[in-house]
């Protein structure tokens, strides 16, 4: 089978003692989405180019530095760049754009769209390179549900946490797919084109009676979606990063990320130093696994290491697999 309508795929930037960073692509779905914007410059530019929505969980500086990178090499692209983020994200969108000289911005052309998350509301904010990136206020919006809702092929949903200062944590809901099965096409004497999509499309809308001539034949399309078309659900990629181990926290945390096939997690401190990551407002890998199990993700993928473990980050998986085993 071959995927037809999107390819979802995830990666953290870097390794796991580095500044958190997770990129994901969704080939045949306009935009790509980066969680947190840290050292990316390992990154091709071709890669960082296509981010069309940034999403910060909070901006201490391993979460935000690569932010003048990725504005760098959109400039001068005649396109909407949206960042999200929590309290106080504006402020600092603003504080990078006015640490330049931008005199030469009529050839320029890049907008930014910023969302600013506070309290289930959503305060929207623009700057236009032609007009000098001055902020310019769109307004305040509520937001039912916790929803960030692009309309390209998934849903973005956030939960505020607590990390001694706000911060968030993202789950990605990708659109239920359809593959097609091109091992029947042969057989029934077709061949691919625009057809399959309008089947599709039929599929998606619940028409079965429509007819398809085909090869100078035709065919009924609920026939042609029981030979061709799988249906494959949407699958869900969630982000948590720098927060505090709490009742209100783990709370909230279980219910962003539950069902997720991929749940990338910091695991900041072994489990021998609790009281340091309490301190700190961190995770330890141990509470990772629990997190993981309570939430029934299908992956645990760690990140965010301290490098007072390095060398020795084998611990932090097999702490977090005692409480979880698909660890990664």
């Amino acid at each position: 089978m071959a995927a037809i309508l999107m390819k979802l795929e995830s990666f953290l930037v870097n390794p796991g003692d580095r500044d958190p960073t997770l990129y994901v692509s969704r080939t045949g779905r306009r935009g790509t989405f980066m969680f947190d914007c840290g050292e990316n410059w390992t990154l091709e530019p071709r890669l960082l180019r296509r981010v069309t929505h940034l999403f910060i969980t909070h901006c201490h500086i391993d979460h935000f530095i690569g932010f003048d990178m990725l504005l760098r090499l959109k400039l001068y692209e005649d396109k909407t760049f949206e960042v999200y983020g929590p309290s106080g994200i504006t402020d600092r969108v603003e504080g990078k754009l006015s640490g330049y000289t931008w005199n030469l911005t009529p050839e320029l052309c890049l907008k930014l769209r910023v969302h600013e998350i506070e309290r289930g509301m959503v305060r929207i904010s623009r700057f236009d390179s032609r007009q000098g990136f001055q902020r310019y206020e769109e307004g305040v919006f509520p937001c039912p549900d916790n929803l960030l809702a692009d309309g390209e092929g998934g849903t973005v949903t956030f939960a505020e946490l607590d990390h001694s200062i706000p911060t968030l944590g993202y789950a990605f809901q990708s659109e239920d797919l359809l593959h097609v099965r091109e091992d029947r096409l042969n057989p029934l004497g077709l061949e691919p084109g625009q057809w399959i999509r309008d089947l599709m499309v039929a599929y998606k809308q619940g028409e079965r009676r429509e007819r398809f001539e085909l090869n100078g034949r035709e065919y009924e399309s609920g026939w042609l979606q029981d030979e061709l078309l799988v249906p494959v659900p949407g699958v869900k990629i969630a982000y948590v990063v720098d927060v505090v181990y709490n009742e209100a926290n783990a709370g909230k945390i279980i219910e962003l990320v539950r069902g997720a096939r991929k749940f990338y997690c910091e695991a900041t401190f072994a489990d021998e130093d609790y009281d340091r990551a309490a301190d700190r407002f961190h995770l330890t890998a141990r509470q990772a696994g629990i997190l993981a199990r309570e939430a029934g993700v299908t992956e645990l993928h760690l990140c965010h290491f301290s490098k007072r473990y390095n060398g020795c980050f084998d611990t932090l998986y097999e702490e977090a697999k005692r409480e979880f085993p698909n660890v990664f």
